[in-house]
């Protein structure tokens, strides 16, 4: 991206990952994104400290509802870490 980690904490926003189903919510994570243009972009992540793994998922698109489709995304990828 880059910036360095200060900046990043600082324009992240919190927002959560479904766990097991679509839009169950329940795992806290962290977004951060912006506009190029007619591009809108996010990266959503989470770090599993305990199971030493993390995930991200990157969400850029052109046109079209921007946030509808984040949702979606989201909505249609569940986590599940043991």
């Amino acid at each position: 991206m880059g910036a360095d980690t200060a900046q990043v904490t600082s324009a992240a926003q919190n927002t959560q990952l479904s766990y097991l189903i679509g839009g169950a919510g329940g795992i806290d994570a962290r977004t951060i994104g912006g506009q190029d243009g007619d591009r809108s972009w996010t990266i959503i992540a989470r770090a599993f400290t305990a199971v030493n793994a993390g995930l991200y998922t990157i969400v850029d698109c052109t046109g079209g509802d921007f946030e509808a489709t984040v949702a979606e995304v989201v909505d249609k990828s569940p986590i599940m870490v043991q």
